[in-house]
């Protein structure tokens, strides 16, 4: 006789985790479960979610007996005593996941991202109140099928794919916990700044821009802008910045009947001679044959 649970939807009883810089998201079981699974009251060091999906649910959770309707979800803090009522005759189906979240440093008190402290409020909220019933109607059904679909499947990367959305549907779901935005205005890391030079570039580059000025809006010494971009683009700061100077008169060269002279000063070159020997360089054209051959036909007078 087989005595092995074999359920034949979503079930996860393998403790899994993410590691992320301050804390590990731990998921120690998970289930989507409906009425022919019969629960016992029981309590545990870790957080539980109940998610319903169809009917109506009654819970037992700390002396009290709460129902939940579809999508809506409660949040149990760690050794809450709870269980899901029997009712003959009653149709419900439900999400279960238990999980907890651990600082890398083993204290709370000891993170670095505003976003790893703004999740443990949450869960501290969840534990100073016991349990939270969110009525607001959560739409958490789809990531759940997703996670159904990818232990169903088992293509590669299934396992971390897995988790990481069950990462995401406790993440969504506290968000109805507390209705605020979030303090954070960028993401924790380091700065790029080989792609923040470029942007600075992509925006000044008709100007009179240096290595040094650069460097002074990076806030970083002018000998490390080099470094930053042959680690990133491979190239120079200047070269980067005579290229990038060349494809924009490119465009007027094409498109407008203006002077190498003019078109030369639009982009930020000293001398017209530069822009020719760039061009020559490159392309392998002087600026009269590039215009023939590139030239979009239409008649643009000269400006001024």
């Amino acid at each position: 006789m087989d005595k092995h649970y074999k359920p034949d939807n979503l079930y996860q009883n393998y403790i899994s985790s993410i590691s992320m810089p301050d804390l590990d998201f731990i998921i120690h079981y998970s289930e989507w479960m409906s009425d022919s699974v019969i629960e016992f009251m029981h309590f545990h060091p870790m957080f539980e979610i109940y998610y319903v999906t169809e009917g109506n649910l009654q819970i037992y959770v700390h002396d009290h007996i709460e129902t939940l309707s579809e999508k809506e979800i409660i949040y149990i803090a760690p050794d809450i005593k709870h269980y899901v009522l029997h009712t003959p005759g009653k149709h419900w189906k439900y999400f279960v996941l238990i999980f907890e979240i651990v600082p890398r440093s083993g204290r709370k008190f000891a993170f670095h991202s505003m976003e790893a402290r703004e999740i443990i409020c949450q869960l501290d909220q969840i534990q100073q109140e016991n349990y939270i019933l969110l009525r607001e109607p959560f739409d958490g059904e789809h990531i759940i099928r997703n996670i159904e679909k990818e232990q169903q499947e088992k293509k590669i990367g299934w396992v971390s794919t897995s988790n990481f959305l069950f990462w995401q549907f406790v993440i969504l779901s506290l968000r109805h916990i507390n209705n605020t935005h979030s303090a954070q205005e960028c993401p924790d890391g380091t700065l790029n700044l080989g792609l923040e030079a470029s942007k600075f570039i992509h925006m000044n580059y008709q100007n009179d821009i240096t290595i040094d000025s650069v460097a002074k809006y990076l806030n970083i010494a002018p000998r490390h802008v080099n470094r930053v971009f042959q680690s990133l683009f491979g190239t120079t700061f200047s070269r980067t910045l005579s290229i990038l100077r060349m494809e924009y008169a490119k465009n007027y060269l094409c498109s407008t009947s203006y002077s190498v002279e003019k078109i030369a000063s639009m982009v930020g070159f000293n001398s017209p001679a530069t822009l020719r020997n760039l061009i020559r360089q490159e392309e392998g054209l002087s600026i009269r044959e590039f215009r023939r051959k590139y030239s979009i036909n239409i008649e643009i007078k000269e400006q001024t």
